[in-house]
């Protein structure tokens, strides 16, 4: 059993196409637990770190029961189990958690990193960073695969997520594959050779290039 956890804006969520995550799952039966973040409105609490980021106001700031209703049917469409839950603000702690207990995390790309203007130590960064599972930035829509871009920054935790990611969709190494280095401090990973050795006996076209970027600007990059 896949369980997909999806961390959604939930002032979009009409906007989250689940044609990607379907794609995914098409050969494995799957759990999507999907957690909407809302602001805040008693406390008039915005993002943490800028306000105005990715959580945009809408009425009181809080997802409507019958938008939940809407994401459940479909789930249903999809063939999938379904968990949601709704959480105020956007905490790391409760992101990190949900991580710790899913096989991969999609993010909303309503919420993070496609933004060029987020600082490199926001709470996308910081998540990257600490995260507990592989996570996946969803396309907004989503016709088919063309090419499979890691972005990692040459920690252990960081090449084993992208093992999980293969084993879990081997479809992954039909396509081109691009790997970024996204720290600085990348060029003394001491098996560099090693990792491109074990990636290129799965895909049979693999680019690998370094950036100084940290990861959300790396994305921007791919």
């Amino acid at each position: 059993m896949l369980k997909i956890s999806m961390l959604l804006n939930a002032a979009h969520p009409a906007e989250m196409d689940l044609s990607f995550p379907a794609f995914l799952a098409e050969e494995e039966a799957t759990v999507m637990n999907a957690v909407f973040f809302e602001e805040d409105s008693k406390s008039g609490q915005q993002h943490p770190l800028r306000a105005g980021s990715g959580f945009l106001r809408r009425g009181d700031g809080c997802i409507a029961e019958e938008e939940f209703r809407g994401f459940r049917e479909a789930c249903l469409q999809k063939k999938f189990s379904c968990h949601i839950h709704r959480r105020k603000g956007m905490p790391l702690v409760e992101m990190i958690t949900v991580s710790r207990l899913s096989d991969v995390v999609m993010v909303d790309p309503a919420t993070s990193f496609h933004q060029k203007d987020w600082p490199a130590n926001d709470l996308a960064e910081n998540f990257l960073k600490r995260t507990e599972c592989p996570v996946i930035l969803t396309p907004s829509s989503f016709s088919g695969l063309h090419k499979i871009v890691f972005i990692c920054d040459g920690t252990a935790s960081s090449i084993a997520a992208i093992k999980q990611l293969v084993y879990l969709f081997p479809c992954f190494t039909d396509h081109p594959l691009e790997v970024i280095y996204s720290s600085a401090y990348v060029n003394n990973l001491a098996y560099k050779k090693e990792v491109a050795e074990w990636l290129n006996d799965h895909f049979s076209q693999v680019s690998i290039k370094d950036t100084p970027s940290p990861g959300n600007m790396a994305l921007q990059e791919a």
